[in-house]
């Protein structure tokens, strides 16, 4: 059966304002994504269970100096929903790597620049090492972390764990209940409901929720787990990486806690780090601007003082 693309309502199009674009993948799936300004390449992926919404105050700015592109995963946002699918971290890695490459990186783009939350974080890595022809990070100019991670980990809160397996996945495809819990359990700061209706906007139906599931079923936490190896390979690859990192982190996370913000760091003991103190894991919801002004600070170094339009209303609306 043809499956229908989504399509924002008017009153959502006023607060993501950008023009929709799709790529059909090698496997005849197609992803969404925003394709704005033009410049070094800026490379924006989320994670679970967001979509490229959340990244709309980082592409309204951005696009003034980069090209920035944010997709959203198969499965999320505004692309396919396949009902069979291999919904693991290396498919949704390959998948990112077919549209950078479509949009040039490996031919006229030689690097580019990315920044990385929650699973778009091992899937944006993935990504680039698959890119590379030494099957490392060299591609990456700059990398920004913000809460996530890319290495193996058994700290896993309870209230997600216990969504794993059949009666977590009757709850995420029914109920709704991941990303419904995530509008109160994700930012420090009560969202607006202009903003809840917009996160949730592409999971109406619970086969919009797919993924959503998928993504919380993959969490590898032993050796058994489908995404395991995947992420061993790209946490044996973290070292490769030729720059400094910037990380930014909302530090009243309740998932990915400090012990995570802690692994960075020795990973990368040189990264740049921004602790956001009033900010949580939807941090982009909760300190736009602050990430951006971070954001600058490693763009251009000589940056003395920071005059943006952050305080319109389009960049406001994310709490009453």
């Amino acid at each position: 059966m043809f499956e229908k693309r989504k399509r924002l309502p008017q009153s959502l199009k006023e607060i993501f304002p950008f023009s929709s674009h799709y790529l059909t993948l090698p496997d005849g799936e197609w992803m969404h994504y925003i394709d704005e300004g033009s410049g070094p390449l800026l490379v924006l992926v989320h994670g679970n269970p967001t979509w490229s919404f959340l990244f709309r105050h980082l592409i309204a700015y951005f696009r003034r100096t980069h090209r920035v592109i944010a997709m959203d995963h198969v499965g999320m946002g505004l692309s396919s929903r396949p009902r069979k699918y291999s919904y693991n971290l290396r498919q949704h890695s390959r998948n990112l790597k077919t549209l950078l490459s479509f949009v040039g990186v490996g031919n006229e783009i030689k690097t580019f620049s990315m920044l990385v939350h929650d699973w778009g974080c091992p899937i944006g890595l993935g990504a680039a090492m698959d890119l590379s022809a030494s099957q490392d990070l060299s591609l990456i100019e700059q990398l920004f972390i913000t809460n996530s991670a890319s290495f193996r980990s058994k700290n896993i809160p309870s209230r997600i764990n216990l969504l794993k397996g059949r009666l977590g996945s009757f709850a995420i495809t029914r109920m709704n209940l991941f990303a419904k819990m995530a509008l109160f359990m994700a930012p420090a700061k009560r969202l607006h409901p202009k903003i809840k209706e917009a996160l949730l906007f592409p999971y109406q139906t619970p086969r919009d929720r797919i993924g959503i599931d998928h993504f919380v079923q993959d969490i590898p936490l032993t050796t058994d787990d489908e995404s395991y190896s995947s992420l061993k390979r790209i946490e044996d690859k973290l070292k490769t990486l030729k720059t400094t990192p910037a990380i930014i982190w909302g530090m009243k996370d309740f998932c990915f806690d400090k012990t995570f913000l802690d692994t960075w760091i020795k990973i990368y003991p040189e990264a740049k780090v921004f602790e956001l103190h009033e900010a949580s894991h939807y941090l982009f919801e909760d300190a736009a601007k602050e990430i951006i002004e971070s954001m600058l600070q490693i763009i251009n170094s000589n940056v003395i003082s920071i005059k943006t339009n952050l305080e319109s209303d389009e960049i406001s609306l994310h709490s009453q």
